[in-house]
């Protein structure tokens, strides 16, 4: 029985210490994001609304409220 324990215990061990190289392993292989993939992250976060500018209060629908002005810039950045 005490044979029997000592294995497991060892065999427990290993497998523990094989995970912990594996995570060691996979923490060392990330590599940083692309520009192309940092700029893409930032216009999906910036959303649709672009360069709108909602003044005043009146008649006109902008970005769901009621104003009296909307600017809409156009940009070609």
């Amino acid at each position: 029985m005490k044979q029997k324990s000592k294995i497991l215990a060892v065999m427990a061990i290993c497998i523990m210490g094989m995970v912990g190289l594996y995570q060691v392993h996979n923490a060392k292989e990330k590599q940083p994001l692309s520009d192309l993939a940092l700029e893409n992250i930032n216009a999906l976060a910036s959303g649709e609304n672009g360069n709108v500018y909602c003044i005043g209060r009146g008649d006109i629908e902008c970005l769901g409220n009621r104003v009296e002005f909307r600017y809409d810039g156009f940009s070609l950045d």
